[in-house]
């Protein structure tokens, strides 16, 4: 078994060799050198960009000379163990019954985390698509075309996954009306922190509305979150800057990058992470429902019945209730507010502006 390594110092030309012999893209010859092009490092992962020189004697057809090595960056978090998960259960699945142009994920060669007892310790190895695609600022909200393609790569995922008799089981975890208690009980014991951390910044009102969204949530949602119905594999941090963007729209496609955070849930979490917690209401206004029509006509056309747009925008709303509880009642000490208080912001406009509280009992 290849050593799982803690530091990108370590992606030597032996290790490379064996991480691609052990997954079986690597049949004949050897790495001879890795020369790192770049290094970045993220809250919850560092990236390194590697060029792989390989022996003379290996088919390169099969091995990219560029690769992207993800350690994952804090020890005893366990978003870097969900990554791997996901692209050594989900991503499988998926190969198998779609052609690889339309996966809305990077082709992965390896993954792998730890044993038992030394969570946070993990890495995948991925491919190299910077010629091909490229990132944004996750302040910048994307270009009308990019978030198109956004919703069409979300809709293939969610569809794909909708309702699968596999979910719950060996992918990801059912809601019960325990589990539902359970992270409402704890989202209150976080908004106590909450509140002692950003004291008077929150006038009363909007206090009361955290409250009760950490004490209730929409009947209608609980209902069928245990019922297992409109359930799928969602991002959960689907913002701007965790796609890739394709240099020519009309032969590629968005690739998502960021799969720390994936959960079985409503698929509208992740249009309501993206598009309410991160536009003001300008932006919304006019391309909110234009995209939701889009996403909604996208999972029939891959196949999913009976979910018309009124239930999809009904979702949506839901869904800013749920992103809400997220960001304040899953907030924690030591997070750069710089990260979640402009979203929380945002997302308050949002779910003032929609209606949001009616859905609350």
């Amino acid at each position: 078994m290849t050593e799982v390594i803690t530091d990108i110092e370590q992606a030597t030309p032996a290790w490379l060799t064996g991480v691609l012999q052990q997954n079986g893209h690597l049949q004949q010859g050897r790495v001879l050198q890795v020369r790192r092009l770049g290094t970045e490092a993220g809250a919850d992962s560092t990236t390194a960009r590697l060029e792989v020189v390989y022996s003379g004697d290996t088919p390169l057809r099969s091995l990219p000379a560029h690769l992207l090595l993800k350690l994952a960056a804090r020890p005893g978090f366990e978003t870097g163990d969900r990554e791997v998960a996901f692209y050594q259960v989900i991503a499988p699945a998926m190969q198998t019954m779609l052609p690889r142009d339309e996966l809305p994920f990077v082709r992965c060669y390896a993954a792998a985390r730890a044993a038992s007892g030394e969570t946070g310790r993990s890495y995948v190895l991925l491919e190299d698509l910077f010629a091909t695609h490229y990132g944004t600022d996750p302040a910048l909200p994307p270009l009308r075309w990019q978030g198109e393609q956004i919703m069409d790569a979300l809709a293939g995922l969610h569809a794909f996954w909708w309702e699968h008799p596999r979910l719950g089981k060996d992918i990801g975890s059912s809601y019960t009306a325990e589990s539902i208690q359970s992270l409402l009980a704890a989202a209150q014991i976080n908004l106590g922190a909450f509140r002692d951390f950003v004291g008077d910044r929150v006038p009363p009102a909007r206090q009361k509305v955290f409250e009760k969204i950490c004490s209730d949530w929409p009947p209608f949602r609980a209902r069928r979150l245990i019922e297992g119905k409109g359930i799928t594999v969602v991002v959960r941090d689907a913002h701007a800057g965790n796609f890739l963007f394709p240099s020519d729209p009309a032969s590629d496609r968005v690739r998502i990058t960021n799969w720390h955070y994936w959960r079985l849930d409503t698929g509208t979490d992740d249009l309501a992470y993206m598009m309410a917690a991160h536009w003001f209401p300008e932006r919304r206004a006019r391309l909110e429902k234009r995209l939701l029509e889009r996403y909604c006509g996208a999972l029939s056309l891959n196949g999913v019945e009976d979910y018309d747009f009124d239930t999809c925008w009904t979702d949506y709303r839901a869904s800013i209730i749920r992103v809400l509880l997220c960001l304040v009642g899953g907030w924690r000490a030591g997070r750069a507010p710089s990260i979640w208080w402009d979203r929380v912001e945002r997302a308050m406009l949002a779910f003032e502006d929609l209606g949001c509280r009616e859905l609350l009992p």
